[in-house]
């Protein structure tokens, strides 16, 4: 009964339906259709064919160019192309549409806005004003690129700092693509708004850094930038000797990221080195650390840091190390010298002779000559056993002859070159000699005066007495030790003073004529008084 009371009320609409559908095609001017033919003319033509394959042929930032495959049926007159934007959540906004002949099969929809998705629909028009069934689809625009884009050096040696401003148009994120002399490219996403954001960088590295606007899977075109971030802060370590500095590299700044090498690149270091109580550093250039620093002073303070560079666009970067300090050791006392051809060459007079010094008779193991002095004495003045000056007092050579309980004196005073340092002469400021002494010759009795480096002592170079032996030693010192001291020589003696030979002849010769005069007087006399 149910069933029944259902089925009456469907057929009477059914049949309304087919009456309403006669007569309209009455009006229309069709006499006689059979049913196929209602359904074709009347409704459903429009409705059984529309295009296919609706595809984006090509997108830019403000255009989407659209093509499709049309239907195999001629009987539409016209496509129907029209566009609305989507916003996040999908709803449609009309932007504009476009009627087409028949025989075209794309469109360039233009005037977008980059970056965002458009709803596309093609619909065919028929002559009785009718349209087919649309064909849809969304295809979005190429975003645009970022503006005033900049990569720079971040706060620290593995940071870069990257701002740009946002482009117009829709965007999902931003996509960075960096990579550091061919080595693997990274990436990191950026969101939309804040216009900076930060990388790590490999210090000293030159980096290329890729920058690209993506919306909708689609990469805008590329900003790139190039940067050489700053090579790593050094951190050193200092290994002295007596002699020199050894400075170590142990490492750069702490390495945050595992993926990147702690150090970096560097094309060279700075190293500056000072010794305490003096302003100014002595800077050397090395290609690599460690790297050895000589000619330092034993027993003394040395501070020093190292500067890293790396060749960048323009100027060189750099970061120096924090300060360093190191004490130098103590130098090891030295024994005394031979004195290998000490007496060679010597040309001596009455009260003066001239010595040869060798060349490198002294080294430079307890740091740079400094100050030499030149020893005098009689081999009847040393004691026993005795092979070199006893340093405990310098005595000037004015007071030598006249004090017999002085073992030597000092004749000259003399700086690490051999120079004469005279008694009116300023205190001369000390210079670093990285070899040993230099060839040189003492006069020793030309009654010059000189005196220490510190001017505390001086020093006569007194007259020699003539015909005399003489031995000579000579010492010399760093400006922070004692003196090292070589053997005495073999004697060296004076010539005889020929003026007191002669005299001595001509007195002989006047007494060997008094005597004969008188042996002649007192032969007469004697004879005179035998007569007698």
């Amino acid at each position: 009964m149910r069933n029944s009371t259902f089925f009456y009320p469907m057929f009477l609409q059914l049949l309304v339906f087919l009456i309403i559908a006669k007569y309209t095609l009455q009006v229309h001017g069709i006499d006689t259709v059979n049913t196929d033919d209602i359904q074709l003319n009347g409704f459903d033509i429009s409705k059984s064919i529309s295009v296919t394959n609706l595809t984006a042929e090509s997108q830019t930032t403000n255009s989407i160019n659209v093509g499709w495959i049309p239907p195999e049926s001629t009987e539409f007159i016209a496509y129907r192309v029209e566009w609305s934007s989507l916003d996040l959540y999908g709803k449609p906004t009309f932007v504009g549409s476009s009627l087409l002949g028949n025989s075209t099969i794309q469109y360039n929809i233009t005037s977008l806005t980059p970056g965002c998705i458009y709803l596309v629909s093609v619909e065919l028009s028929f002559a009785n004003s009718t349209y087919s069934q649309p064909t849809v689809d969304s295809f979005p625009t190429i975003p645009a690129t970022v503006s005033n884009y900049f990569v720079n050096l971040g706060p620290q040696t593995t940071t870069l700092y990257l701002t740009w401003t946002d482009p117009i148009g829709c965007v999902d994120y931003f996509m960075v693509y960096y990579t550091c002399l061919g080595s693997e490219t990274k990436e990191q996403m950026f969101a939309l708004g804040p216009g900076w954001g930060n990388i790590p960088a490999i210090p000293g590295c030159n980096h290329t850094v890729d920058m690209y606007t993506v919306s909708h899977d689609l990469y805008s075109a590329v900003q790139q930038a190039n940067i050489t971030a700053r090579p790593s802060e050094p951190e050193i370590e200092l290994v002295s000797t007596s002699t020199s500095i050894n400075i170590t590299l142990i490492s750069g700044e702490p390495n945050t990221n595992p993926v990147w090498p702690t150090i970096g690149y560097v094309d060279y270091y700075e190293v500056n080195i000072k010794q305490e109580n003096t302003s100014d550093f002595n800077t050397m250039i090395a290609d690599a650390l460690p790297c050895h620093v000589g000619n330092v002073r034993p027993n003394t303070n040395y501070t020093a840091f190292v500067t890293a560079f790396v060749y960048g666009d323009g100027t060189n970067l750099n970061s120096s190390s924090p300060l360093s300090n190191t004490m130098t050791q103590s130098g090891e006392p030295a024994g005394n010298f031979e004195t290998v051809n000490l007496n060679i060459n010597t040309k001596s007079s009455m009260h003066t002779f001239d010595f040869f010094l060798e060349a490198n008779v002294f080294n430079d193991k307890n740091g740079p000559i400094y100050e030499m002095l030149v020893f005098v004495s009689k081999p009847s003045r040393i004691s026993p056993g005795s092979v070199g000056p006893n340093l405990t007092y310098l005595y000037s050579c004015e007071y030598f002859e006249g004090n017999v309980d002085w073992e030597e004196c000092v004749a000259i005073a003399a700086d690490g070159y051999g120079n004469l340092l005279p008694a009116s002469a300023r205190k001369r400021r000390s210079f670093d000699n990285p070899i040993g002494n230099p060839a040189v010759s003492f006069v020793i009795g030309d009654e010059t005066v000189t005196q220490t480096q510190d001017a505390r002592t001086q020093f006569v170079n007194s007259k020699l007495l003539p015909d005399t032996a003489y031995i000579v030693a000579v010492g010399a010192r760093t400006q922070d030790s004692g003196f090292v001291v070589t053997n005495w020589s073999q004697p060296i003696r004076t010539q005889v003073d020929v003026g007191l030979v002669v005299g001595l002849s001509i007195m002989g010769v006047v007494i060997a004529v008094l005597l004969i005069v008188g042996g002649v007087f007192f032969y007469q006399k004697t004879k005179t008084r035998k007569k007698t």
